[in-house]
């Protein structure tokens, strides 16, 4: 393996530990705002479950990172940035991040990480890969178990609707739908369990058209904004 794409390695899988830290501290905060509204205490406890398995998802990515020269330095305590509009009450908020970081970017993660799963053949990192995609799936599943448990109005439904391009675009990196230059050696880099950019497009975008919609579709969401949101980002990459 080249220098380039072993620093390459060390960057991404250092970059991923920042998410999973991340989202530790935003599934803590939900997890207390869900207690707060009364919502059912079996969501509550994976919702504080998930805290501590994306603890765990920090290390596993910590460690793939050293390996390959990555030094991790992480704030310890991370900024959980508002993402629901500053003028809706807890349960909206509540509602609204349960979508857009539960259904939505939980989704996206699985699908992603799916696509390369078996690609990868490094024993650690398989086995490291595999395990954040089986908690990535239940996160996902606490969005959706929310919306199957706990309906919401006709108000709610509408807002979701109309506010699905900022959760996507909240969810998904900018520089992934537009021409960015290849650092490191890709085909190298999947086998150590990062996919390629076109690859990476590719899962999202299928992922959000074949489980997302459909699945908000299903219990009355227009999703008709989020499509063409998905649509523009297509057609950025040509």
């Amino acid at each position: 393996m080249d220098d380039e794409t072993r620093a390459e390695l060390a960057a991404r899988w250092a970059y991923r530990a920042g998410l999973e830290h991340a989202a530790a501290a935003r599934f803590e905060r939900l997890a207390g705002r869900m207690e707060t509204c009364g919502l059912d205490r079996e969501l509550v406890a994976i919702a504080r479950l998930a805290t501590t398995q994306e603890h765990d998802h920090v290390r596993l990515c910590a460690e793939i990172s050293e390996r390959f020269g990555g030094l991790v330095a992480l704030p310890r305590e991370p900024e959980v940035t508002e993402i629901a509009p500053k003028e809706f009450e807890l349960r909206d908020r509540v509602v609204y991040e349960l979508v857009a970081f539960c259904c939505i970017t939980e989704t996206a993660n699985a699908v992603v990480v799916t696509a390369g799963a078996d690609e990868i053949d490094d024993t650690a990192i398989r086995r490291a890969v595999r395990t954040i995609l089986a908690d990535e799936v239940q996160h996902s599943r606490l969005g959706w178990r929310f919306l199957a448990t706990h309906p919401i109005d006709d108000t709610q439904r509408a807002w979701l609707g109309g506010y699905l391009p900022d959760m996507f675009a909240g969810t998904v990196r900018e520089d992934l739908f537009k021409p960015t230059p290849i650092i490191g050696d890709e085909l190298t880099m999947q086998r150590y369990g990062t996919l390629p950019v076109a690859g990476r497009r590719e899962a999202f975008l299928a992922g959000m058209r074949e489980v997302l919609l459909p699945g908000l579709d299903a219990i009355g969401i227009d999703t008709s904004d989020g499509a063409r949101f998905l649509d523009e980002l297509e057609r950025k990459i040509g």
